[in-house]
């Protein structure tokens, strides 16, 4: 299966666009599984980045009061857009290591499955105006054109994305 992904046109812009076909990664390799870890997370990101970028109603988003998930998320997750940018532009000898723990992974990745899967508010605290928010929305939208610039087949990735872990050598039609 992922011999035929290689092998057929799916996606290109010249000069722009590295991928030319669905990503597929050997998992067994371990390059690949490196590659397709930073893949996944780089993709939840700028998934949920697109998600508030493109959320109608913005401020519902929010409250100062009800809310479980710290605003602290937003900005993590436009450090870490901010982050693979710097890597994909060879930028990151000056920068620090950025911490791709499982640990820390985990947890982003459990705020944000409440935000978008369980519509849970995120964390407006009070010392901060409306000055700020319009600020932080700016701040997302400019992170979600810089990835798609970097990026463009993430605009198809969409909100919520499904990945298929498929183990090799397995379900070839026997049994």
């Amino acid at each position: 299966m992922h011999n035929i992904c290689e092998n057929i046109q799916w996606f290109v812009i010249e000069d722009v666009s590295e991928l030319n076909y669905p990503r597929s990664y050997l998992l067994m390799d371990h390059y690949q599984r490196d590659t397709f870890l930073n893949e996944f997370r780089r993709t939840m990101v700028t998934s949920f980045l697109s998600y508030l970028n493109d959320h109608e109603n913005f401020d519902s988003l929010f409250s100062d009061t009800d809310a479980v998930v710290p605003i602290d998320l937003i900005y993590n997750c436009i450090q870490k857009v901010e982050h693979h940018i710097k890597v994909k532009q060879h930028l990151c000898i000056d920068i620090e290591k950025e911490s791709n723990t499982n640990a820390a992974f985990n947890e982003i990745a459990k705020q944000i499955d409440l935000v978008i899967h369980y519509r849970r508010k995120i964390r407006y605290p009070e010392y901060m105006n409306g000055n700020t928010m319009e600020k932080l929305r700016t701040n997302i939208k400019i992170a979600v054109a810089e990835v798609h610039f970097h990026w463009p087949e993430s605009k198809y990735d969409g909100h919520r994305n499904i990945w298929i872990l498929k183990p090799i050598n397995k379900s070839r039609g026997y049994g």
